[in-house]
């Protein structure tokens, strides 16, 4: 068998050689300009191996500057103001006074229809500064004394129960305490007033 020769490449100098490789790259880099200006890429079956694909706009790994943004905190609601301050006596209210049959009342205690004696409303009596709603026997509206005023006549109770079916400032009295302000005919007065004392 005759051996074929072995043709060698001509001995080019460090220069020429580095002349020749930039000179295909720059055909290289020229031939992809070409194509990809020239036709819409389809599919990535022309896209460059080395480049990753445009991140489209429901990506999980993009972020936007609305997730960068830190959210509000929301703001503390403001607090009613208390009904009137347990040591306060100047406030003066007004509303509509009754009376009731008297018995063990919101307060602990068990009182007679001859006692002077009355209920605050519901909404008073929840609402009182100091009363966690714990145990109502310990509102601090308990025991405390108001002056009521009725047409020129005024009485002193103290408070030991709670009216559901009084509005805010309303009183319902012991038939007794009723009794030294209006006759008890009447059953509901329009135009009493009251404070504490």
């Amino acid at each position: 068998m005759t051996p074929v020769p072995v043709q060698l490449m001509p001995k080019r100098s460090i220069a020429e050689r580095r002349a020749l490789r930039q000179k295909r790259c720059l055909q290289r880099l020229t031939d992809s300009t070409t194509v990809s200006s020239s036709s819409p890429v389809a599919d990535d079956t022309n896209a460059p191996a080395n480049v990753a694909p445009a991140p489209t706009p429901d990506s999980t790994t993009s972020t936007t500057v609305n997730e960068q943004q830190v959210q509000p905190q929301p703001q503390p609601q403001p607090q009613p103001t208390p009904d009137p301050p347990s040591n306060s006596g100047a406030d003066t209210f007004s509303g509509q006074l009754t009376f009731y049959d008297v018995g063990l009342g919101a307060c602990g205690r068990t009182n007679s229809n001859s006692d002077m004696i009355a209920a605050a409303s519901m909404l008073l009596y929840d609402g009182f500064e100091g009363y966690a709603a714990a145990n109502p026997n310990n509102n601090p509206i308990c025991g405390r004394r108001a002056a009521v005023t009725y047409q020129g006549k005024t009485i002193t109770v103290e408070i030991v129960d709670r009216c559901v079916g009084c509005a805010k400032y309303d009183l319902d009295l012991a038939p007794a305490a009723f009794s030294l302000l209006a006759d008890q005919g009447l059953g509901r007065l329009d135009g009493m007033t009251w404070h504490f004392v």
